[in-house]
């Protein structure tokens, strides 16, 4: 079955785009207020890193390594209704504009020095809700 948007406007393709991830969870300009908390989103967890293994932690006893990061967004304000099915993309980096070197990275290291996209481990948890179309005084 092809993912059909159901709800409001139909039509609609079934996608949502943003800017970037901090967008998404309502953080813009990347995550550099650190972590926060609200009704809807938050940044829960967050320790920088770099390839090489040195450590530029947001709070104390943050292991070396790669970066770590962990957030939620709740729709329970602003639905995403779909029918069918429904996939959520997540692209890492990405070529922002040409330079005489070559092409410049979106992705940097802790010094603003471009890196390019580096081997990345996602993880989610999705809670989907369902409701019945029929009324409960319908059912009987």
């Amino acid at each position: 079955t092809p993912l059909r948007r159901s709800g409001v406007c139909p039509s609609f393709p079934g996608m949502t785009l943003s800017t970037g991830m901090e967008d998404y969870y309502d953080s813009s300009f990347y995550f550099s207020a650190g972590m926060f908390q609200t009704e809807i989103s938050g940044v829960t967890h967050m320790c920088a890193g770099d390839r090489k293994g040195n450590r530029n932690c947001c709070r104390p006893n943050c292991s070396p390594g790669p970066s770590q990061w962990s957030g939620y967004r709740f729709h329970h304000r602003d639905p995403l209704w779909f029918e069918g099915g429904v996939q959520f993309l997540v692209r890492n980096g990405g070529v922002a504009m040409q330079t005489p070197a070559g092409l410049w990275d979106k992705c940097h290291d802790l010094e603003a020095n471009a890196t390019g996209p580096g081997p990345s481990l996602f993880s989610s948890y999705v809670w989907a809700y369902h409701w019945d179309p029929q009324p409960q005084a319908q059912r009987q």
